[in-house]
């Protein structure tokens, strides 16, 4: 269809069907890179509409921000614009409009640079034509004569991928690659790629071919709005040790081994003074049967505002499997919880500092459970262990510096491993979750494929009902 339109030179509709063929790619995750996409990517820059390139004066001192996701605080924008703003940085902050409004801790965070213009944000439509989301980033990037170009957005975002072919050679462009583990578009498009572990590295070095003097690695730091108010526990944890887990509950599903909830089972079992409490959204199957199982000691909450300040009240922090959650475990490692983790091939490697040190992953069922016994048992040694975590975070001084030495041309502080990481243990898991019909369906009928529903009217009919009758539902 892309190739097509193409050649029809329609270039709205080449766009919607790049970008969905880039997020059925995302969601079936069984390569990281498409050449043919990528080569289109390029074709598509060539026929832009208003394709002659700005020119103007670079300001080194001024630095264009596209945020696609519009979150507030997740993610890495609030990471990112707080070093550059610390950095003396002017940034033109571009974001879609549903964040309007809708970014409480950005706005208060970032009060006195909104109000003396050292950070300005506009907004660009949800489900506005390519050409005009394009033309968007082109007029603002000019305005500002940015001599610097973050691109932090969709693994299948096209006009923001076009505009950064657009500019080449006109400002430096960085790449944040935030789903490191997963499929995304724009290989080619960016000056250099900024990798938060060596096993994002690794992957664009080895599977996406991009050459490693275009590849930096710099780990981020988990941002905390420390004025949200903690809630407390919903139930009495007096005389009892809690473990703590959460995340988006896929991650503990889809091994045939069923580990994760193995080790919960083994926890509860073995010791009768510990609860567990799950914070997170989706299929809880799994934990009510654990419920049933152990009745008052296993708990579940719904995603919280004040999640980190759980770990507070956490004797041990149990990871995700088999797909490792980053951020939890980072938030673990700040308040000095150690968090336990099965390893799942390399996908959870890199994730703290020094991580291989830490004594805190293990290789088997048999051997997590090992360490659990010798923490439950051992307070010295548990002492000693959550001592050396703390500091296997950057500080946000150091996440600065480095950031600094990204935009200086240089390298940062970290060594980069470049060994080929073992991924064929986490496409598995993919593949076993992959629900085709439902990918497709939800590839093709999304507001910014509006293009494309000429050419797929029943499946645009067909998604546009599941979501009401979804809706009426909840």
């Amino acid at each position: 269809m892309s190739e097509k339109s193409l050649r029809n030179k329609n270039f709205e509709k080449a766009c919607a069907a790049m970008n969905a063929a880039g997020y059925a790619s995302y969601h079936w995750n069984q390569y990281y890179k498409d050449d043919e996409l990528e080569q289109q990517i390029h074709q598509a820059a060539n026929m832009y509409p208003n394709h002659a390139k700005p020119e103007f004066e670079k300001d080194p001192d001024c630095v264009l921000f596209y945020d696609g996701f519009g979150l507030d605080t997740r993610g890495l924008a609030l990471n990112y614009l707080s070093a550059l703003l610390d950095n003396g940085k002017k940034v033109k902050y571009i974001t879609t409009r549903k964040a309007e409004n809708h970014q409480p801790v950005f706005e208060e965070t970032f009060r006195k640079q909104l109000e003396d213009g050292s950070l300005d944000v506009s907004y660009f439509e949800p489900g506005s034509k390519a050409a005009d989301k394009i033309t968007l980033l082109l007029d603002t990037l000019k305005s500002g004569r940015a001599g610097h170009t973050f691109f932090y957005s969709l693994p299948y975002d096209v006009p923001g991928l076009i505009f950064m072919e657009l500019i080449e050679n006109i400002t430096t462009r960085y790449f944040i690659n935030l789903t490191d583990h997963a499929f995304w578009m724009g290989t080619s498009c960016a000056d250099y790629y900024i990798d938060f572990r060596s096993y994002g590295s690794s992957i664009n070095a080895n599977y996406r071919n991009i050459t490693e003097d275009k590849i930096r690695l710099l780990p981020y730091y988990p941002f905390i709005n420390r004025d949200v108010e903690y809630t407390g526990l919903p139930f009495d944890l007096q005389g009892r040790k809690m473990i703590f887990s959460g995340g988006a509950l896929y991650k503990t599903l889809g091994d045939e081994e069923n580990r994760y909830y193995r080790i919960i089972d083994y926890i509860l079992k073995t010791y009768e003074d510990t609860v567990f409490f799950y914070v997170g959204s989706g299929d809880q199957s799994e934990l009510q049967k654990l419920q049933s199982r152990y009745p008052e000691r296993v708990f579940y909450s719904e995603e919280r505002k004040d999640f980190y300040h759980i770990y507070e009240d956490a004797f041990l922090y149990l990871n995700t499997f088999p797909m490792v959650g980053g951020l939890m475990m980072q938030y673990s490692a700040i308040h000095g919880v150690l968090p336990l983790t099965l390893r799942h091939g390399s996908d959870g490697d890199g994730i703290l500092i020094d991580q291989d040190n830490l004594g805190i992953v293990f290789d088997s069922l048999e051997s997590t459970e090992a360490e659990i016994d010798r923490l439950m048992k051992d307070d010295e040694y548990k002492k000693r262990k959550e001592a050396q975590i703390r500091s296997a975070v950057p500080t946000p001084e150091r996440f600065r510096d480095n950031l600094k030495r990204i935009m200086d041309g240089m390298p940062t502080e970290y060594r980069i491993d470049l060994e080929p990481a073992d991924t064929q243990d986490f496409l598995h898991s993919y593949r076993e979750r992959m629900n085709d019909d439902a990918v497709f369906r939800s590839s093709v009928a999304r507001s910014c494929n509006k293009a494309l529903i000429t050419s797929y009217p029943a499946v645009f009919l067909k998604e546009t009902v599941r979501k009401l009758s979804h809706s009426s539902a909840s």
